[in-house]
């Protein structure tokens, strides 16, 4: 099954059909540095062995899933989801926030004055505001943070029986 798995994915990503490929993002990851390193050596092939076939990964692929990967619109808007990862990349504070609609947390690009939010938010439900870059099937990739607020939990959301009575026709 997962030899399988692993020879369609391969075909498919061959094919530009990364979405359809049915690996994980680390898989398509690792299979687009493979691909880059076949076409820093002059689009040389790398062999890669699935029960006893060669399959060759190209430099095609990793132009496929370059493009696939790039930011193909962007608009202002928010994202909601849990704070889950803070990193100091070269003097910009990227933080990553797991959205539950999206497979994959969302990469957020955060300003300086910010820092004090992004650290009393961490692992909390928050809400952010800014630039958001998609993927042309509308999938966010990332967003430019302008404001972030932090959400109430869920056990700190009124239950039904508390807002009972709010609707007095229901």
């Amino acid at each position: 099954m997962i030899y399988e798995q692993a020879k369609y994915g391969l075909t498919a990503l061959t094919q530009g059909e990364i979405s359809n490929s049915g690996l994980t993002d680390k898989a398509v990851s690792h299979l687009k540095r493979l691909s880059e390193l076949a076409e820093k050596q002059k689009n040389a092939p790398i062999n890669m062995w699935i029960k006893r076939e060669s399959m060759q990964i190209g430099g095609n692929i990793y132009k496929r899933i370059k493009e696939e990967l790039e930011s193909d619109y962007y608009d202002n808007g928010c994202l909601e989801g849990r704070l889950e990862a803070i990193q100091d990349v070269s003097g910009a504070l990227r933080i990553r926030v797991k959205d539950f609609l999206y497979p994959r947390a969302i990469n957020c690009i955060v300003p300086e004055r910010m820092i004090d939010t992004v650290l009393h938010s961490f692992r909390k439900r928050v809400e952010i505001e800014g630039i958001i870059h998609y993927r042309s099937n509308g999938t966010p990739i990332s967003i430019e943070a302008n404001s972030i607020d932090v959400l109430p939990e869920d056990n700190e959301l009124p239950t039904a029986a508390d807002v009972r009575g709010i609707l007095t026709s229901a």
